[in-house]
């Protein structure tokens, strides 16, 4: 078997698990990197296989069953997959741009143009253009070809105007700029050209970061900041990246929010420290995130801090990890997982498997997770987890 790897503008062939570098074959490492120039790269065969465990009443794990799985079990037999979103009991997947779901349809979210339930990952519509996705309670959210969609029951939470529910996905506005999106129970948010919008409820959450604004049914943006680069929601909070700085706003009741307190906020407020943020991971009652390499936590949820911190909660980021070359997190109801060099990690509450330790066993430590050192991304939701990895 030959395999071929991109770097530095060019194809370099390794067979053998040796890799021709520099005028020479180098042979690879057991765990298939390979260290050059100060940083691991990982070599595979390029199929990115995604992996499910965790809670599964509703077939939310696309495993063909409502079993719930204490170890990563494989879903479909796809080998392109770039993304996943987990909504209160659905799931959402991108796979070489084409969208699929799976799950709990009665409110619509799997968009697939009517209300029966899957088992099983079931493409929606027939673009291959997908490339960002969110999940809520019970609405979704879609970029395909830049121009944004929402599908599912969210009332106000869908941005069309008078549509309250659609099973299938629906255009929002007529721009075709959109990058990212994000879902909570009854509020959404999205970039386009570096501009932040949020639309939905906003008179009991707050989420939407307008300080008179009790509801809308459209997009309206938020400040005047055009520089905004990632947006995150849980169920009535949200947060967002601009310039490497994390800003904050919604319900703060367990500190979640990280501002220093446990004060709402109706407006995006920055959470102070350096910037250098590069990803969050937001829950109903925590928040974990990674700024500069290194893994920070706060919140109300006591799994979430290792052991020998003593905490039980904090309203602002607290240092678990000084290790400087974490790059991914995701979180649940109280667990976490996190990836390093491709190895993941998790810890915290392990009631359903979340963890895919292959036992239901709580973690009051961040321990590495199996042994491949192959994963591509990992993504948590309640008490659901799936990771994308190379199937070497």
């Amino acid at each position: 078997m030959s395999i071929k790897f991109y770097y530095n503008d060019c194809w370099h062939l390794f067979d053998q698990r040796k890799v021709y570098h520099d005028g020479q074959w180098q042979t690879l490492a057991s765990s298939d990197r390979f260290f050059h120039d100060g940083r691991w790269y990982f070599f595979g065969s390029g199929q990115k296989k995604l992996f499910g465990c965790g809670r599964n009443a509703f077939g939310q794990l696309g495993s063909g069953d409502i079993a719930n799985r204490h170890d990563f079990h494989p879903v479909q037999d796809l080998d392109a997959w770039t993304a996943v979103a987990i909504g209160s009991d659905f799931t959402l997947g991108i796979n070489a741009g084409n969208l699929f779901s799976w799950g709990n349809n009665k409110a619509g979210a799997l968009g697939t143009g009517d209300f029966s339930d899957s088992l099983m990952p079931t493409l929606v519509g027939n673009s291959d253009r997908w490339s960002a996705i969110a999940a809520g309670k019970a609405h979704a959210l879609g970029i395909c070809d830049g121009k944004l969609f929402s599908w599912g029951s969210g009332d106000l939470a869908l941005g069309l105007e008078g549509t309250t529910v659609s099973s299938a996905p629906c255009q929002i506005g007529e721009h075709s700029d959109w990058t990212a999106v994000a879902a909570g129970d009854v509020h959404s948010l999205a970039i386009r050209n570096g501009e932040l919008y949020a639309w939905g409820c906003n008179e009991c959450s707050l989420a939407l970061g307008q300080e008179e604004t009790a509801y809308t049914n459209v997009p309206v943006r938020l400040g005047s900041f055009n520089d905004w680069s990632k947006v995150y929601a849980n169920g009535h909070s949200s947060m967002a990246i601009r310039n490497g700085k994390l800003y904050a706003w919604g319900t703060n009741i367990n500190g979640h929010l990280g501002v220093g307190d446990f004060r709402n906020r109706s407006l995006p407020t920055e959470i102070s420290g350096s910037g250098n943020w590069r990803s969050i991971a937001l829950g109903n009652q925590h928040a974990l995130g990674i700024r500069g390499g290194q893994l920070y936590a706060w919140g109300g949820s006591s799994s979430i801090f290792p052991e020998d911190y003593g905490l039980e909660f904090s309203p602002q980021p607290v240092l678990i990890s000084a290790l400087n070359d974490w790059n991914t997190v995701a979180t649940g109801n109280d667990f976490a997982l996190a990836l390093r060099r491709g190895e993941l990690y998790g810890w915290g509450t392990n009631l359903f498997g979340s963890l895919g330790l292959g036992r239901r066993l709580n973690i009051r430590e961040i321990t590495r997770i199996g042994s491949i050192a192959n994963h591509l991304a990992v993504f948590s939701n309640n008490d659901t987890t799936f990771t994308i990895n190379d199937n070497i």
